[in-house]
């Protein structure tokens, strides 16, 4: 039984699976990701609809569609390419110009994960615009200064020609799905599955660090421990606030002060 609400949410992902039909059809999406993407979206539907008698069926759902969703996120055939937005003439990745591409797969299934997720788990009420802000400022600064002064990040102010584009990239595509899936299909709905709702809490934020860390694909230790402080903080930060906004403010203000002020890309 549709409520309005569902309605709604039913009448955005159609427009979203549709889309990504077209997108893989011209070749701006992997085609087995436009194939997935209506799978992924009925997960997320039976999800925040359907609750089963049985909690191992509930698990076994949602399981299926957090390893779903991430292999929508990353997967890219070595024969494809998703459109380029801005090529840097100043920064250098690899010794090579830096690209940046439109990740649409992790966009349009960030953007599924926000329409089914973002109502079952509302914001708190309990935490004030200015406990918002003063937590967001604190975890952006916190991760920036243990970056430039334990990890040896360099300090390199830039404001290259395309800033623009790497402002609503990264918020629009990267932060918001990376979130949308960090906070509200893992940490979130992780910790619903207990009881008893501190040990739900610590798993959370543990499990979705780890997550988020590997996910970022680092390939040396002092990386890992970087990636590992930040996701720890981004995890920290929702559960203290229990708001999505805030997470996304936090992690959209580290990546853009990070990316203005410190060495980007990491040459860690």
């Amino acid at each position: 039984m549709f409520t309005p609400s569902n309605l709604k949410s039913v009448a955005i992902t159609t427009v979203l699976v549709i889309g990504s039909a077209v997108l893989g059809f011209v070749h701006f999406l992997p085609r087995l990701n436009a194939l997935l993407l209506p799978i992924f979206a009925l997960g997320l539907y039976l999800i925040a609809n359907h609750k089963s008698t049985y909690k191992t069926i509930d698990i076994s759902l949602w399981l299926v569609t957090l390893l779903l969703g991430f292999f929508i996120a990353v997967y890219r055939p070595s024969d494809f390419h998703y459109p380029l937005i801005w090529q840097s003439e100043q920064l250098f990745e690899g010794g090579k110009s830096f690209l940046l591409y439109v990740n649409l797969s992790k966009g349009l299934s960030g953007y599924l994960v926000l329409i089914w997720l973002l109502n079952i788990y509302p914001s708190s009420n309990q935490t004030t615009a200015k406990m918002a802000v003063i937590a967001t400022l604190l975890a952006v600064i916190a991760i920036l200064s243990i970056a430039y002064i334990f990890f040896g990040i360099a300090w390199q102010p830039k404001f290259p020609d395309g800033l623009i584009y790497f402002i609503i990239v990264n918020l629009c595509i990267t932060v918001v799905a990376e979130e949308a899936f960090f906070r509200l299909l893992l940490q979130q709905h992780l910790a619903s599955f207990f009881s008893q709702a501190r040990l739900g809490l610590y798993i959370g934020v543990s499990v979705s660090t780890i997550l988020f860390a590997l996910a970022h694909g680092v390939s040396s230790g002092s990386a890992m421990l970087l990636f590992l402080f930040a996701g720890a903080v981004y995890s920290i930060v929702y559960a203290y606030t229990r708001r999505l906004s805030v997470a996304i403010a936090t992690h959209f203000g580290v990546n853009i002060l990070h990316f203005i002020l410190l060495e980007y890309p990491l040459s860690i």
